[in-house]
């Protein structure tokens, strides 16, 4: 049986778009502007969805349907995934994905997983949002963590989904809200697992952020 957890959340879009999975126990506190949204009722039991951060907002060029060209940076890009314009915003980020732009290349995973504006595919999720945690993209890395967890087009793995947690935890060393929630995933997913598979992950988290040049500021279990 997948494993579940106890109670499943719901973050805001708070002026763009929301989007990284968590598997927090406790709601949000009252007051900062968290409500459900409809768009997320049918996500995996566990995934909660959070701000994504604002940067990486500069912008391309990319044609049109008239064949006409338009500027459509990462902050238009969002507005129309905001929006619901999902298959405006997959169009673009199609067009500047895989160009050294981490951001759309997180977007556009995070919506073939979803199959938001593209027929639901998880290889072209998995390629998509592992390329953006190559670079460091904290969601991303989230993202996987919860599709190992979930065993989403993928053969279930909590120690993978552990693996990317620690991964997910390191990038977010300077966002501290999306950090705990991070670690407050990683802390309902290690019990699941015995002492050497939780080092395991950690020995194998480690080494993959040494590989990719990334500073370690996790510590093993």
């Amino acid at each position: 049986m997948r494993p579940r957890l106890v109670q499943v959340l719901f973050f805001t879009i708070a002026l763009s778009l929301a989007a990284g999975p968590a598997m927090a126990q406790q709601p949000p506190a009252k007051g900062d502007g968290a409500m459900p949204l409809s768009e997320y009722d049918n996500v995996p039991p566990g995934l909660m969805m959070m701000k994504v951060k604002k940067k990486d907002t500069k912008e391309k060029v990319v044609a049109n349907d008239n064949g006409m060209d338009q500027v459509m940076g990462m902050a238009d890009i969002k507005s129309a995934y905001a929006n619901g314009d999902y298959a405006i915003a997959a169009s673009h980020l199609k067009a500047i994905a895989g160009s050294s732009y981490p951001e759309a290349e997180e977007l556009l995973g995070i919506m073939y997983h979803n199959g938001q504006g593209v027929k639901k595919d998880p290889k072209q999720a998995m390629k998509w949002l592992l390329r953006a945690a190559d670079v460091g993209r904290g969601l991303a890395a989230h993202y996987l963590a919860i599709i190992y967890y979930s065993g989403d087009g993928v053969k279930q793995d909590s120690g993978e989904a552990v693996k990317w947690l620690y991964i997910t935890i390191n990038d977010y060393k300077n966002n501290e809200p999306d950090r705990a929630r991070a670690q407050a995933d990683l802390n309902n997913i290690l019990p699941q697992l015995g002492r050497r598979n939780r080092e395991a992950a950690y020995d194998s988290a480690h080494s993959w952020l040494q590989q990719h040049n990334m500073v370690t500021t996790v510590t093993p279990p």
